[in-house]
């Protein structure tokens, strides 16, 4: 048995500042000093960084409870914050999610 549950409804302007937040959080730990870097700058640096990449996906992933498929996560999902946000915001509204594969015994 799966234990389904609906998906937390987040506008789109708090997936932006959530989504600035990480990135911020994750080029930080490259660039200390980043105040000067645009956001598509700062996402060129992530894609440059296929550790915190990496890190960077994960953290979305946790933050909005979704799996991101990989055909989802190309080039375009590194240069544009609204093209994250628009994949995020489909996995939002696709329905119930599933919160855990573990079977329960009866």
């Amino acid at each position: 048995m799966r234990l389904l549950l609906k998906k937390p409804s987040v506008n789109k302007i708090e997936m932006h500042d959530k989504l600035e937040n990480l990135i911020n959080a994750i080029v930080g730990n490259i660039i200390p000093d980043q105040s000067s870097f645009s956001t598509p700058e700062k996402l060129a640096i992530l894609l440059g960084e296929s550790l915190q990449a990496l890190i960077f996906v994960t953290s979305i992933e946790d933050e909005f409870n979704i799996t991101l498929d990989d055909d989802e996560i190309d080039l375009s999902f590194f240069q544009d914050i609204n093209v994250i946000i628009q994949r995020i915001d489909g996995h939002l509204h696709a329905g119930n999610h599933d919160v855990t594969e573990k079977a329960f015994t009866e």
